[in-house]
Order: C-alpha cells, then structure tokens, then sequence
C-alpha cells in the first residue's frame, strides 16, 4: 500500500513528495511503454502493423514531451489543506537564489545554484493565510527550507552574518561602556581627594610629642621582644643571638 502512494502522481502527501519526484523519470517511461502497446494493439485492428506502429509512437511521443515529462507533482499543505504544485519558482534560505528552472530545479530537488546545491526540508506554505511550514523529510528541519519567488526571506547565509555583525557592534559597544565607566571612576576619585579637607599641620610642640610617643613605643617594644626570645631560648645562644639580631635591625630601620 506504502508502495503504491508513492508511484502515484497524484498522492498529495508532502513526505513521499521527494521519492515521487526521483522516481519521476521511471513513472513516465512506464506511463509511456503502457500506452504504446495498447495503442499499438488498437491501430493494429485498422490499419497495417507498420502504419500502427509509426502512428502509436508518435502518438506516445507526443503525450511524453508534452505532458508527462514536466508534469507537475502535487502536495497538499497540512495547514490550510490548499493544492500546492511544486514547479512553483522558489527561493532557497539558504543563500537566497531564485530557482526559475522549476522543472529541472524545483524545491524537491536542489538549489540550482551549484556553489550552494542546498536541498530544502520543507516549503513555506504561499497561501496568504497560511505561511506555516510544509515538511518534506521526517525530521522535520526548519532553518533550510523554500519559500516562493515573490515573499521576501533573508538568506540565512546573510542572517548570519548579520547577526555576527550586530554582536560584535554590541560588544564594541559594551567595551566603550567599561572605558568611560573606569574613566569617571578616576575622575571621581580625583574629585572626592580635592574635596577633602587638608591634613592639619602639627605644632612644634606636637610634633615632638609624637615622635617622643613613638621612640618610647619602640623601647618598650624592644625590651618586651628581648626578655621573650631569652624566655623562649634559654639553653639555645646561637638562636637568642639571631633573635636579638634582629630586634637589633628593626630598632636601627627606626631610628
């Protein structure tokens, strides 16, 4: 049964459509060969065998170029349930190519344009009030499809870039941003320093005040020091003599 809705040219069902369009060109020579016989067969009961044969070719040629060799395959949108017929001149997502060559080229096939050769998933329905995607494979992918010559699409290709584009200008933008962020951060900084009140200058009297504080800190502190490194070292010279060593030099980078 499966079998047989694909060898028929008018099943409308999008997903065999591609099969049907492959198969096209054995459909005809089918169509062909069957019509010649019984055509053959007929002429025969009228006419001599020869004249039957020359008249049933021409006959079936005629048919053959005419009418089956381009004839058109059929697909039913699932959406809006509107006739498609896919020798419709389409565009490709892709890199945005018109195909006029419908007959060759149409969107069951491939893009014509052989540096893209792009074969689409699925066509947009043309329907005004529809516009839905009509999927021609079981997986069912969105970003590579046909869409009729006349309703504008951005090629993804360009989509693309574009997009690339517009997120390098957002992170220039963002980087411009940080720059004057840190700038002010300076001047800021600048500004919060003058706006402080100056130092207050110490008298004389102050002055030696607190570097009579200072010195008598450090004695104190170095006597404090020496009686802990002797506590700690009792029984060990060599280590309470670099122990006072070095009470020794924190005084001298005091003076």
């Amino acid at each position: 049964m499966a079998f047989t809705k694909i060898l028929n040219f008018d099943t409308e069902n999008p997903r065999t459509a591609k099969r049907r369009f492959k198969m096209r060109g054995l459909l005809n020579f089918g169509y062909a060969l069957t019509t010649l016989i019984i055509s053959i067969a007929l002429l025969m009961q009228v006419m001599p065998a020869w004249m039957a044969d020359v008249v049933a070719t021409g006959f079936v040629m005629c048919l053959y170029f005419a009418f089956w060799n381009n004839r058109a395959i059929k697909i039913r949108c699932p959406h809006c349930k509107k006739m498609i017929r896919c020798n419709t001149p389409w565009i490709c997502s892709q890199c945005g190519s018109k195909n006029m060559n419908v007959n060759e080229f149409p969107f069951l096939n491939r893009c014509e344009n052989n540096v893209c050769g792009v074969e689409p998933k699925a066509y947009k329905c043309h329907h005004t009030e529809c516009g839905r995607l009509i999927f021609l494979t079981d997986d069912e992918q969105q970003d590579i499809y046909a869409q009729s010559v006349g309703i504008k699409v951005e090629p993804q290709i360009a989509k693309k870039e574009k997009d690339e584009k517009t997120t390098l200008h957002e992170e220039i933008q963002i980087k411009k941003l940080e720059v004057h962020k840190a700038v002010l951060g300076v001047q800021l900084k600048g500004l919060n320093e003058s706006l402080q009140p100056p130092p207050k200058k110490l008298t004389a009297f102050e002055e030696l005040e607190a570097y009579f504080k200072g010195t008598m800190a450090n004695d104190v502190a170095e006597k404090e020091w020496r009686a802990i490194i002797d506590a700690t070292f009792p029984n060990d010279k060599d280590k309470r003599e670099r122990g006072h060593a070095v009470v020794d030099q924190w005084m001298k980078n005091k003076v």
